[in-house]
């Protein structure tokens, strides 16, 4: 797929990507958006949020939601709000935000916790 082009019939679609405000969630936001569909995307800081909804509104309907999801209750509130705004959703990509870093033995039991709650219980 060229930059310019876009092989994908994505017309209308209704995505939400977690995680999309850099790296691979971006990109993939990105191509969404390019390809026609409304996009819906999440990082934890707000002003992160604005600037990365700024940069790909260009390429199509985008909006962004600043939500946590290591946070109990967040993964729930941004689907129910992402659909209010799309008007339902056809597509979810969860790209986990990534763990606490480190050395296996020098991690942490709050990071192990952490690590789990980000890549098991928010999806």
């Amino acid at each position: 797929m060229g930059e310019d082009s876009c092989e994908l019939a994505l017309t209308g679609t209704r995505a939400l990507v977690t995680a999309s405000t850099k790296g691979i969630g971006f990109g993939i936001a990105k191509v969404l958006a390019s390809c026609g569909a409304r996009v819906v995307i999440n990082g934890r800081n707000p002003g992160t949020v604005a600037e990365s909804v700024e940069r790909l509104s260009s390429l199509g309907e985008v909006s962004g939601i600043a939500c946590d999801l290591a946070r109990e209750g967040c993964a729930s509130r941004l689907v129910r709000e992402a659909a209010s705004r799309l008007g339902g959703l056809d597509a979810l990509v969860y790209v986990p935000p990534p763990p606490p870093g480190g050395r296996f033995l020098e991690v942490s039991l709050e990071d192990w916790r952490l690590s789990y709650r980000l890549l098991v219980e928010a999806p």
